[in-house]
């Protein structure tokens, strides 16, 4: 399954436009940052 990210010349990453949720969850594509202690989250 591909993600439907678009990685620039410059390596910037964002969401492929009309894309930027998924759509059977509605989470974002990209994230977002917390403040939570990474062993929470890897």
């Amino acid at each position: 399954m591909r993600y439907p990210v678009h990685v620039g010349a410059d390596g910037r990453v964002g969401a492929l436009r009309g894309h930027e949720t998924f759509p059977d969850v509605g989470g974002r594509v990209i994230g977002s940052t917390n403040n939570l202690p990474d062993y929470l989250t890897m």
